[in-house]
Formats: structure tokens, sequence, C-alpha cells
């Protein structure tokens, strides 16, 4: 609790960090907003703003509500609480909630509320959509994760439930990831698909889209190259020790990653980000698994950090937008 409250201040109190939160601090402070703008973030927002609460405050509330339920989780389902707050800094989440504070709000709810499903529970299964609903009305992006979390944890005992499909992924994940650094084919297919998908048209016409989206990232290689070699060590935990619920959203981020779609996969990646420390977490330190040798765990744990040190330096260092604390006035 004590580490909410003071993550909670420093974030809340944080000045204007990044683009997206200046202009969060236009809307808030003009009371003007995109039509386009997700309902219930748009009523959170008027209803701070009209009742007179300076835009800290609001921010305060947000950082919250994005901390808590997170850490909730972690707390419940963590092996090791030090280590899963060490990867949450490393991972850099709560970095990005500087920022795109909006975006990081709604990967935070619908963390939650996947963390939270049993697919035995109908009130489980109520309470996931009611949050993805929440998530989604907070922002829209969610919608496409909502999705395709639910699709992967219900066909993901079927796909990830042998040693031999998990190597295999692994070894495509390494070829693909080749593959697409070295060619544009899924930014040609954006491109062809543009129509079906208005609302978004901007993020790849544009000419700073596109210079974007087509320039290949050495670091995003990096870590889906990483990742598919994490996915085939996993292959070698029994099957018993595999956690299909965990290892599904960090297949959808390597996937993410796979794609060099920059800078889409990255905001993508980010709805992922809060689960992906419960996952690496459990590799390294779930001691149920007593037919894992300490060897595997220790080349796990050197990956982990090496692969989180990869995405700290991309987030930190090349500073996406540059999102520094306390230095945007």
């Amino acid at each position: 609790m004590g580490a909410t409250v003071f993550l909670t201040f420093f974030s809340g109190l944080r000045g204007l960090t990044g683009t997206d939160t200046i202009t969060y601090l236009f809307f808030y402070q003009a009371d003007l907003y995109p039509d386009s703008m997700e309902k219930i973030y748009l009523g959170m927002s008027r209803f701070f703003a009209r009742n007179g609460a300076p835009f800290y405050v609001f921010q305060l509330v947000v950082s919250f509500l994005t901390i808590f339920p997170i850490f909730v989780q972690y707390w419940k389902k963590s092996k090791n609480l030090y280590f899963i707050f060490f990867l949450f800094f490393l991972f850099s989440f709560y970095l990005y909630s500087f920022n795109v504070s909006r975006q990081t709000l709604a990967a935070a709810i619908l963390a939650y509320a996947y963390l939270s499903l049993n697919k035995k529970s109908i009130r489980s299964i109520a309470l996931f959509i009611f949050f993805g609903v929440i998530s989604i009305g907070i922002h829209q992006s969610s919608l496409y994760i909502f999705i395709a979390l639910i699709i992967l944890n219900f066909v993901g005992e079927v796909l990830f439930n042998s040693k031999i499909k998990l190597m295999l992924i692994g070894i495509m994940g390494i070829i693909f990831s080749l593959f697409f650094y070295k060619t544009n084919y899924v930014f040609d297919k954006l491109t062809s698909l543009q129509t079906s998908f208005p609302d978004y048209s901007a993020y790849i016409t544009t000419a700073t889209a596109v210079g974007v989206l087509t320039n290949k990232s050495v670091t995003t290689l990096v870590i889906a190259l990483i990742g598919s070699i994490i996915i085939l060590l996993y292959s070698r935990y029994p099957h018993e020790d595999r956690n299909i619920q965990l290892f599904s959203p960090f297949f959808l981020f390597i996937i993410f990653e796979i794609l060099q779609v920059n800078w889409i996969s990255d905001r993508m990646a980010v709805f992922l980000l809060p689960i992906i420390p419960l996952f690496l977490t459990h590799m390294v330190y779930d001691k149920s698994g007593v037919n894992i040798s300490n060897k595997l765990r220790y080349v796990v744990l050197i990956l982990v950090i090496l692969m989180g040190s990869v995405e700290f330096g991309r987030m930190v260092i090349q500073n996406f937008g540059q999102i520094s604390p306390y230095m945007g006035g």
C-alpha cells in the first residue's frame, strides 16, 4: 500500500511530461474535447474540471487507478514481490504512464480484469466483460487487445499445450523477427486496409507516420528475438507447470514486437506490459515446478533481465516523445 501511495503521488505531481499530458491539460482547462474522445475518459475529465479540481488532482486519481489494480494482482499472484516490482520498473509501464496516461489507465483495468478471469465462473467472465467495456471506454484501442485475450484464453490450451508447439512458435518467432526486420510487408498490408479503419488512417498515411512505421528498429528486433528464445525455453517446462493465462499475453506482446510496425506495435504492446512481469516472475521463481532445473532458471533470469534492460533503454534512453519525469515543465 505504501508503494502505491508513493508512486501515485510521484506520478500525479509530475507536471507536464510528454505531449499527451499537455494535450489532456488543454482539454481539461478549455472543456474542448474531440468528438471521437472515449466517453468514460471524457466523463471523468469533465467531472473533475467542472467541479473546480486542479488538473494535478485529476492526474492523481488517474495515477492511483492505474497503479492500484496492478499491484493488487501482483500481491495476490506473484511468487516474488521484489523481483516483480523490479520488472515492473524495468519494462517501463510506470514511465509510460507519465505521458500516455489514458492508455495506461485502460491497460491497468484490462489487465486486472484478465488476471481475475476464471473460465469456469460466469461471475468472473461477466466482470471481465464489464471491466473490458470500461477499458474500451477509456481508450478504444484496448478493444483489439480485449478480443485477442479472449481468443487466446479460450484456445490457448490447444495452441500452447505441447512442447513441440511451443518450440515451433519460438523458432517461427526468430524467423519472422528477421523477416519483418528486412521488409515492409505489414506496413504495406496496413496501407491497403486503411479505408476499413478510417479512425486510424492518419496513423498510417501521414508523412511522419510513414517515416516512423517503415523505420526498422534494432532494439525492437532484439526484444523480439529474446522473447522468442524465452518461448523456446518455456517449452522445456513440464506441461503441468506452464501457466497459459500468463503466457498468452506474453505471446501477444512478442507478436507485436516481431511485426516491426513501429510505433503502432509499441503502443499496442503497452496494453500487455502490466502482465509481462507476472509471467516472467512465474518462469524464474515458481517453485511448484520441481522438475525445472536451476540451470534453466538462471538462463531464463539472464534473458529476462537483458530483455527488460533493452525495453528500459528504448523507453528512457531513446525516450519515446521525451517522457522525462519532472522535466516537462
